[in-house]
């Protein structure tokens, strides 16, 4: 059983096909384009540097960008000491509210308890 138009033409199904030969050529050509690209990128940088590998450390922003500190946190004191802190807070004991009775323990020993309270 065919269907109609409402004028009553038919129907046809268009047959279902890949145009595989486009798309090996289209992914071709997105490899030419890849690899133009990395080497160009290369290009420049040996340009700019006058080095295959340059010093990473001459390509970094400067410390301080209008007054604004861009170091990493972690190599710097203030970023060492707050882990620190941090670290020291999720293995200690101590009281979150003491009136409340609400009490911290360790991140290792508060895991062990959820593990053992799931297994019952």
């Amino acid at each position: 059983m065919s269907a109609a138009l409402p004028h009553g033409w038919p129907v046809r199904q268009e047959e279902d096909s890949i145009a595989s030969a486009m798309l090996a050529r289209l992914a071709v050509g997105a490899g030419v384009v890849a690899v133009a690209g990395v080497a160009v990128a290369g290009a420049l940088v040996v340009a700019a540097t006058g080095a295959i590998r340059p010093d990473i450390r001459s390509l970094q922003a400067p410390a301080e960008i209008a007054g604004v500190e861009q170091t990493p946190i972690l190599v710097t004191q203030a970023g060492l000491d707050l882990k620190e802190a941090q670290r020291r807070q999720l293995d200690g004991w101590g009281w979150a509210d003491r009136d409340a009775g609400v009490a911290t323990i360790p991140i290792d020993r508060a895991i062990d308890l959820v593990v053992q309270e799931a297994a019952r």
